[in-house]
């Protein structure tokens, strides 16, 4: 059975293993962070609002591997059943915007790699990368459950891009608090992320972050972005190779990085003189 036969026979037999009459199941693809597309399983009771999103690579490499399609029938229908009380009752309707308002926050996100986005989605520039606004749906040990604002939801909402900033730009600094943590003894450099560490380059956009490290170091530094989940940052002593980091840069995103996990290729410079922060244009120019 080829890959795409596979979704099709697992959403046709999955009903059978929940054990329930009013369940619908499609395959859909969605699109995550920088343009990377999955194939999911959607099963949904009628009278939900919301549901759970099974991503299928993972069951259909089990199969490939020798697993009996039965067990892993067993164990979608398993993981779809904990999912459901994760989001259970929950309601993204117009009626409950006022409950979900103080869970809107923003993501850092690249603009180039993220191109497909920007007809249905406001964003806020930020040098190469953009900030959209997301709704937090769950959050657990295991991770978090989010939908992206589009036009979409402003129009069921009946608010403005601008009201839903406001409130992001209050939330996301108390839902997830920055942190920056010096991670090498011996040399001073420093990583930057939040308390969750998941997708935390967004801090370095949290109001002060940046320039109360600078008042500690005393020094302008280099930001490098790592992934979406954290920046790294380096404090200039004037004998840093800017090649060289641009390399870095580049290596980590080719070979170590997931490529929906990339943030950007740009090396960034914050100046404690100006307290801004720039791209580095060239290897002797900002």
């Amino acid at each position: 059975m080829g890959e795409q036969q596979f979704y099709d026979f697992v959403k046709e037999q999955i009903k059978e293993y929940i054990g329930e009459e009013d369940v619908t199941s499609r395959i859909e693809t969605i699109y995550k962070n920088n343009n990377q597309s999955f194939q999911v399983l959607i099963i949904r009771r009628r009278q939900e609002a919301i549901s759970p999103i099974i991503y299928l690579k993972e069951f259909y490499e089990k199969y490939e591997s020798g697993e009996k399609i039965e067990d892993i029938l067993c164990e979608i229908a398993m993981v779809f059943k904990e999912a459901r009380e994760e989001v259970d009752g929950k309601d993204i309707s117009v009626l409950a915007f006022e409950q979900w308002k103080d869970k809107l926050f923003f993501r850092l996100i690249n603009m180039e790699l993220n191109d497909t986005l920007w007809e249905m989605t406001p964003f806020i520039p930020w040098h190469d990368l953009a900030l959209t606004v997301r709704l937090l749906v769950h959050e657990s040990d295991g991770g978090i459950s989010s939908i992206l604002v589009t036009k979409k939801e402003l129009e069921m909402w009946g608010v403005t891009w601008e009201e839903v900033v406001a409130l992001a730009k209050e939330n996301t600094k108390r839902l997830f608090p920055a942190k920056i943590m010096k991670i090498l003894n011996d040399k001073p450099i420093y990583l930057l992320t939040n308390e969750s560490e998941l997708n935390g380059a967004t801090a370095i956009c949290y109001p002060k972050v940046l320039e109360d490290l600078g008042k500690s170091l005393q020094t302008s530094f280099y930001v490098l972005p790592s992934s979406i989940h954290e920046m790294l940052l380096l404090p200039d002593d004037g004998q840093q190779d800017i090649g060289k980091l641009r390399n870095l840069i580049k290596n980590a995103n080719n070979t170590v990085v997931r490529e929906e996990e990339i943030l950007s290729y740009q090396l960034y410079y914050w100046e404690k003189s100006t307290g801004r922060m720039k791209i580095v244009k060239k290897d002797s120019e900002f």
